[in-house]
C-alpha cells in the first residue's frame, strides 16, 4: 500500500492550497480521495510503516491546523455528540433500496454480530459526520453524482447525549491501540474486534487528523501488522443506538 513518502506527499499535497475553512475542507476531501486506491503499482502489497512517524508526519500539516483552530473538533476530538449527521442516499440499482430515516428499529447493533474481519463493516451501527454540511457531505458534491451514491439525499441531525463512551481516533497510534487491545487476526493481519470494542464503547469517532495519518497505511505493532483503514471523512462508528432525537433537515 502507501509508505512514508507517500504520506509526506499526502502532507504536501494537503498545504499546497491555502483557503478558507469551508474550501479548505473540500480540499482535504479531494486530496484523501487520491489515496483510497491500491497504492503505488509494483510495490508490495504491505508496506508496514511506524504509526508514531506517520502521527509527526501529520502534525506538521498547515491545512490541518487551519481547520483546527475554526472546528477542533472534527481535526484533533472530542467528538461533538450534538451536532452529528446522517445523509442517506440512494442504493445503486444492484442492491436493495436503504432506510431513509434514522432509526432504532432498523439499527443493527455491533455487539451481537458475527462479522467478518473488515477495517470499516457497513453492514452494522451507523456513520454520522460532524456539522450541516457535514464532510460527508462535502464527499458527496465532489463525487456522489455516481451510480455509488444516486440522489435524492436527505440530511438528518441526530442528537447524542453528553454521556455517550466514545473511543476518539485522533491519529495512527490510537487507531493501532484500538485494534491490538480488541484484535482478529485474518490473513496475516490484525483486524478490529467490533463486537468485542462495542461491548465497551458505544462509537469510535476517526477525526481528520488520524484520516490524514492514516488512510491507506499498514502499521507495525507488536502482535503484528494493522489492516489499513480507509475512512475518507470524518465520521463516527455507532455500535449502539444512543440518538435522543432525530430531524430531517435537508433534502
Amino acid at each position: 500500500m502507501f509508505d512514508l513518502a507517500d504520506l509526506t506527499n499526502r502532507i504536501a499535497r494537503l498545504d499546497r492550497e491555502p483557503g478558507n475553512p469551508t474550501s479548505d475542507i473540500a480540499h482535504f476531501v479531494s486530496v484523501i480521495s487520491r489515496f483510497a486506491g491500491p497504492g503505488t503499482p509494483g510495490r508490495p502489497d504491505r508496506t508496514v510503516v511506524s504509526p508514531s512517524d506517520a502521527d509527526a508526519l501529520a502534525a506538521e500539516s498547515a491545512l490541518l491546523r487551519r481547520i483546527e483552530r475554526v472546528t477542533p473538533d472534527i481535526v484533533a476530538g472530542p467528538l461533538s455528540a450534538a451536532a452529528q449527521s446522517w445523509i442517506s442516499t440512494g442504493k445503486p440499482s444492484h442492491r436493495p433500496p436503504g432506510e431513509r430515516e434514522p432509526s432504532e428499529r432498523h439499527f443493527i447493533p455491533a455487539f451481537g454480530a458475527d462479522l467478518p474481519p473488515s477495517a470499516k463493516p457497513f453492514d452494522v451501527g451507523m456513520f454520522t459526520s460532524t456539522g450541516v454540511p457535514s464532510m460527508w457531505r462535502v464527499y458527496l458534491d465532489l463525487h456522489g453524482d455516481s451510480a455509488l451514491y444516486p440522489r435524492p439525499w436527505w440530511t438528518w441531525s441526530v442528537t447524542a447525549p453528553p454521556d455517550v463512551d466514545v473511543y476518539e481516533i485522533d491519529g495512527a497510534a490510537r487507531w493501532v491501540d484500538l485494534v491490538t487491545c480488541h484484535p482478529v487476526r485474518h490473513d496475516g493481519l490484525l483486524y478490529p474486534d467490533w463486537a468485542a470494542i462495542a461491548r465497551r464503547f458505544d462509537a469510535v469517532h476517526i477525526t481528520m487528523r488520524a484520516i490524514a495519518a492514516a488512510q491507506g497505511m499498514f502499521f507495525s505493532a507488536p502482535d503484528g501488522p494493522v489492516v489499513a483503514p480507509f475512512w475518507d471523512v470524518e465520521s463516527t462508528f455507532w455500535l449502539r443506538w444512543r440518538f435522543t432525537a432525530t430531524e430531517l433537515v435537508q433534502r
